[in-house]
């Protein structure tokens, strides 16, 4: 099993590759404005950050009680809170944590090309995988703002 700082390191390089934030107690993320940004909390956890400052996100739990998502896109924020929705969020987000916590092909430093470009692949795979699951959860939630089961919500209250 891959050590917790090597588990560390391969996830930050995900994180930097694919331009994930994720959260599952610790999390030091970045911000860019012209990304969508979400936060998932469930049993008054934050289970998924994206695109937004722990210290954003401490602001929004303390702010909102039970699970949610709270979704900000093109200077709009939303509130999800659709049953619905949420249980469909919850399948591409186990799948991160999934994929986050997958073994990759160990990395030593005596190690030949062919071992190097074995972890390189499984980094180029795992990539692809977590893009395509960020796309889905961004389309499910503009699916959720066009369908009306997010909630505009005034930028007073819980934006930031």
């Amino acid at each position: 099993m891959m050590s917790a700082p090597h588990r560390f390191l391969a996830f930050m390089f995900f994180v930097g590759m694919t331009g994930l934030s994720f959260a599952q107690g610790q999390v030091a993320t970045r911000t860019a404005p012209d990304r969508p940004s979400l936060v998932y909390v469930r049993d008054n956890k934050v289970t998924h950050i994206e695109n937004i400052t722990t210290e954003e996100a401490k602001v929004v739990t303390r702010s909102i009680p039970g699970e949610f998502i709270w979704y900000r896109e093109g200077g709009k924020v939303y509130l999800i809170r659709d049953t619905g929705v949420l249980a469909k969020f919850r399948v591409p987000h186990r799948e991160l944590v999934t994929l986050i916590n997958t073994r990759s092909p160990a990395v030593s430093s005596g190690q030949d090309e062919a071992g190097m470009k074995a972890v390189r692949e499984h980094a180029r795979i795992l990539r692809e995988k977590i893009k395509a699951l960020n796309e889905s959860i961004h389309s499910l939630m503009r699916d959720a703002i066009k369908d009306g089961l997010a909630t505009p919500t005034p930028p007073s209250t819980v934006d930031l």
